[in-house]
């Protein structure tokens, strides 16, 4: 027997035949579950929009960096976002509108300035008509 035997024997990739050195149970072999796998819903979300259910809009005013997450998580819902930025310190305002902008792209949809301190963000399955500029 050569060295390259004696390797493929000791990582077991010789095979001799049907003499298997583990002992397997029946039972063991019936109570395996199949696993199944599933892409995370991150790369593959689409809002949950029900057309039996009319359309909510939701109207927010958010005071702090921290009320953006609730803006996002209303829009990845199919809802349709009113955002009034009167209350919002001046400084936080661009970043509340940047983030809320990356949670309509993440659903396809749109955002427009109605006046200086409101905003309209709705999903795909909402047509924002008319100019409000």
């Amino acid at each position: 027997m050569n060295i390259l035997n004696k390797m493929m024997d000791s990582i077991r990739l010789n095979d001799y035949g049907d003499e298997d050195d583990y002992d397997y149970d029946q039972e063991e072999q019936e109570e395996t579950k199949e696993v199944k796998y599933s892409m995370p819903a991150l790369f593959f979300h689409t809002p949950a929009v029900k057309e039996e259910t009319p359309m909510e809009v939701v109207m927010l005013r958010p005071t702090s960096m921290e009320d953006a997450k609730e803006i996002s998580d209303y829009l990845l819902e199919g809802r349709t976002v009113i955002i009034s930025l009167e209350k919002l310190d001046i400084r936080n305002a661009p970043r509340v509108i940047d983030f809320t902008s990356g949670a309509v792209y993440c659903v396809d949809g749109t955002i427009e300035r109605v006046s200086d301190h409101i905003f309209i963000a709705a999903p795909r399955a909402v047509d924002l008509a008319g100019s409000f500029a």
